[in-house]
């Protein structure tokens, strides 16, 4: 169904940027801010300006400002905003390389969809990374996902078959979104995840990880997303390889002491039991069964495999 303006006044440019990238993540408050500031541009706006014209408060305004500055809506220095636009266009082929925040998205590396077809004849493995993933997402992509994954290739330095297989990952755990595919394309360049066998590695600990948080929250009975400090946990206790059923006996033990369950608690459980050198099920109940067998602790541990008294003393309990 098509749709046309009627009876309306004047009007004003939106980016196909701001469409393609921003619509399908972003809250009601950044639209309506990132509107606000099309609107208004040539004008000297403060947050309390834009919380009064949008219905928000100013706090609320920073918080859209801030992930806008992703997508190239910054705060004008310049007396003259025409400035701000024309150095973005005078730089290293029509890219602004210093500004932090632009480095980290890879939406509006290209500015002129005329570019991607030059690079699709100049480079084979542009082509191929093109080609393919439109194979990958079943359908062509926009521009906007076609300068992202150009800029993973030229300016992050990810191989051609890396981007690939980052892609192919993304979409199979349902995980399309380009900025979600950015977000772990940095983190692999800065990291030096850049051949197959690294990927390999990297894709079973991805999986590894997610598998363990799933299972962490259902011992909870958690149906939301992991805070950050559930994330920090469970991400430690995927690097020292620790099977889910170790977390699970610590979560018992937890249970039986507090009755009821306490992350920071259950981790300072396994933390204990990883200084004694305990990281399997099986090395711990070992230890367990020693202790109650002989009345003293193994290799002068504490009577228990973990020490209560720590958790005490650090308010957990």
């Amino acid at each position: 169904m098509k749709y046309v303006l009627e009876k309306w006044g004047a009007v004003f440019a939106v980016p196909v940027e701001a469409v393609d990238g921003i619509l399908s993540s972003a809250s009601g408050n950044t639209v309506k801010t990132l509107l606000y500031v099309l609107r208004h541009a040539e004008k000297d706006l403060s947050y309390q300006d834009i919380a009064n014209g949008i219905g928000c408060s100013p706090d609320e305004v920073k918080i859209a400002l801030d992930g806008l500055k992703a997508f190239g809506i910054k705060e004008c220095t310049s007396e003259n905003p025409a400035e701000v636009r024309e150095s973005s266009v005078n730089n290293s082929g029509g890219r602004e390389e210093t500004e932090k925040q632009r480095q980290r998205t890879g939406g509006g590396y290209l500015k002129m969809a005329s570019e991607v077809a030059e690079k699709k004849k100049s480079s084979s493995d542009i082509a191929g990374i093109l080609t393919v993933s439109q194979q990958i997402f079943g359908g062509p992509i926009t521009f906007s996902q076609q300068s992202s994954l150009i800029w993973m290739y030229e300016y992050l330095k990810l191989r051609a078959d890396v981007v690939l297989m980052l892609v192919q990952y993304c979409v199979s755990i349902d995980k399309p979104s380009f900025r979600y595919i950015e977000t772990v394309a940095c983190d692999w360049a800065d990291r030096g995840i850049n051949s197959i066998p690294d990927v390999e590695k990297e894709l079973e600990r991805m999986k590894t990880a997610s598998s363990l948080v799933q299972k962490v929250l259902n011992l909870l009975g958690q149906t939301s997303k992991p805070t950050k400090q559930q994330r920090r946990f469970i991400d430690k206790w995927t690097e020292r390889c620790y099977q889910f059923e170790l977390v699970e006996y610590a979560y018992e033990k937890c249970v039986d002491r507090k009755g009821a369950a306490n992350l920071p608690y259950i981790n300072g459980i396994l933390e204990n039991w990883y200084k004694q050198q305990l990281v399997t099920l099986a090395q711990v109940k070992e230890s367990e069964q020693e202790t109650a067998f002989t009345g003293k602790p193994v290799s002068g541990q504490n009577e228990q495999s973990y020490d209560i008294s720590i958790f005490d003393r650090h308010n957990i309990v």
